[in-house]
């Protein structure tokens, strides 16, 4: 089974508007799981 390391600690706030928004990468788990992709299982955080 694939594991996949996530974390929050990882996102850096920006300001808004930036051309490279962060928010778009808390949402890539939730979207691999709403796929049916990966199951909540397969994640981690060291």
């Amino acid at each position: 089974m694939l594991q996949i390391a996530f974390s929050p600690i990882y996102e850096y706030p920006l300001p808004k508007g930036h051309r490279f928004p962060m928010d778009k990468y808390s949402l890539i788990p939730q979207q691999l799981m709403y796929e049916g992709t990966v199951q909540e299982k397969q994640f981690f955080s060291s």
